[in-house]
């Protein structure tokens, strides 16, 4: 469950950005907030799993906001079941934006 209170933001409470807090989830905002922390000196991916209505979507919703507040450009893209036979359908939806800024390499 969460609730929109303001919270101070800083590494030692519980919040994931300014200005949300998702009660009873500490470890998981703890782990998220150090992963976005980190990746502004390297790449990385950090994977979010788990079953139906565990909240997921709500932890994602405080990466973002985290990830805005430091500054960091958010990409996003959603898979859909219907999609399961289109071969990396959702990495075509999150890149595909970007092809056009792409410069072809050259063969020579």
């Amino acid at each position: 469950m969460s609730h929109r209170d303001k919270a101070p933001p800083g590494p030692s409470g519980p919040s994931i950005s300014s200005d949300r807090i998702l009660v009873g989830r500490e470890r998981e905002l703890r782990i998220l907030r150090d992963f976005l922390d980190e990746t502004a000196t390297r790449g990385a991916t950090l994977v979010v799993s788990g079953e139906p209505g565990v909240g997921k979507s709500a932890l994602l919703e405080g990466a973002v906001a985290r990830a805005n507040d430091l500054g960091h450009q958010v990409v996003r893209a959603a898979g859909a079941e219907f999609e399961v036979d289109v071969t990396f359908a959702t990495l075509k939806q999150l890149l595909g934006p970007f092809l056009g800024l792409m410069h072809p390499r050259s063969t020579e």
